[in-house]
């Protein structure tokens, strides 16, 4: 269900932040225990070596190092030389990917405990944590079905599923509505829009002159529901294949009548890879005189 909020309120906000959290904490998670598996993988190999300590001398008057490898438990020593002794960087290793496996079953452990314990504050939920003799009927603040932002989605979404999906094997990053991505950045620009309340359809075909391509999202003005803009993300710049595709992406839309900065829009990465979500109010702002602020 879409909904629009009392923009009044910060509980709009929180509401749809926290379901977002949730999505996010999946993801990562997800993404912790794959990692797990394969520094397990990797640990493994080098399990002989964990039992083994390294311990450092230095001949008086030289910088270079000599090294000693003692077994846990004993007090035996093993010379094993300088750096060239490939035992050394072994045994190193071994511990490097101990601390690592102990780093990455903290950050599990605490993450199912935050998706565990989390609550998020519905008003159904809120009722259920009570006697019933403190039920309220109502929620403290409201939220309105928006039926035309409803229906405009819908009806985008059934064009969409007309066609064929482009390569759905990359489709691997979820929003907060459960929708499909193709990297984080769009989930970020995507949990953004819903955080305000924005209408969007992701990857919604726009064909021009038999030619089709999939804009990063298509979207509904929240003030009269009928004006539509198109938000084109741009996140691999430093990649030669990338930067061809915007210029067939450029190219395309100005053989259409769509007018750049007024009915499509385009949002870039930092050189760093961050995204500045400031862009998109400026284009929400441009485009539908539309305010985060609300």
């Amino acid at each position: 269900m879409l909904f629009t909020f009392d923009t009044s309120s910060h509980l709009f906000y929180d509401f749809y932040m926290s379901r977002i959290l949730l999505f996010e904490t999946e993801s990562v998670l997800a993404e912790l225990k794959n990692l797990r598996t394969a520094a397990e993988r990797g640990h493994r190999k080098l399990s002989e070596y964990e039992a083994d300590s390294l311990r450092e001398s230095r001949k008086k008057g030289s910088s270079k190092s000599y090294y000693y490898a003692v077994r846990k438990g004993t007090h035996k020593r093993e010379y094993l030389g300088d750096e060239a002794n490939s035992n050394v960087e072994l045994i190193r290793k071994a511990r490097y990917s101990r601390e690592l496996l102990d780093i990455l079953d903290n950050d599990i452990s605490l993450l199912e405990k935050l998706r565990d314990n989390f609550i998020i504050p519905e008003h159904s939920v809120i009722n259920n944590r009570m006697p019933i003799v403190y039920h309220s009927k109502s929620p403290l603040f409201t939220i309105h079905d928006s039926e035309l932002a409803a229906k405009w989605k819908a009806q985008k979404e059934a064009e969409k599923a007309a066609y064929e999906p482009y390569r759905p094997e990359d489709l691997v990053h979820m929003a907060a509505d459960g929708t499909m991505m193709r990297s984080n950045a769009e989930v970020i620009i995507a949990n953004y829009l819903i955080s305000l309340g924005i209408t969007f359809v992701y990857e919604l075909p726009l064909t021009h002159h038999g030619k089709t391509i999939l804009p990063d999202f298509t979207i509904l003005s929240p003030i009269d529901n009928k004006t539509v803009i198109i938000i084109e993300h741009q996140g691999a710049m430093g990649n030669e294949q990338y930067h061809n595709k915007l210029i067939r992406t450029i190219l395309f839309y100005l053989r259409t009548k769509m007018i750049p900065n007024k009915d499509v829009f385009f949002t870039f990465n930092h050189l760093d890879g961050n995204l500045d979500l400031r862009q998109i109010d400026s284009i929400l702002h441009i485009a539908f005189g539309f305010s985060s602020s609300h």
